[in-house]
């Protein structure tokens, strides 16, 4: 088992600060999501994945998310460079 100071070493460019200037230039992992124009939930999708990246998981239930975020075989979600992406999964009632 590691330190918490080796893990934050190690893991270094995931801690760092972001703020508001600086989340705007990392790459979304949302994009083209064909949601109704003027949807306001899309810009908070794409922000979290902005902010979490391939460590974000999602909790989907029934609804405009699961139309246009889990409609195969496309889907708004993309891969980084190492092809990792956020994880997601859904359930109806």
């Amino acid at each position: 088992m590691t330190s918490s100071s080796t893990y934050r070493k190690s893991n270094a460019a995931k801690l760092e600060r972001i703020d508001i200037r600086t989340s705007q230039l990392i790459t979304p992992l949302f994009e083209y999501s064909g949601a109704c124009s003027g949807c306001g939930e899309t810009p908070y999708i794409k922000l979290l994945t902005q902010l979490y990246g391939d460590r974000m998981l999602i909790a989907n239930a029934t609804g405009c998310s699961s139309i246009y975020g889990g409609n195969l075989p496309s889907t708004p979600y993309t891969t980084d460079a190492n092809g990792r992406g956020p994880g997601m999964g859904e359930f109806v009632i």
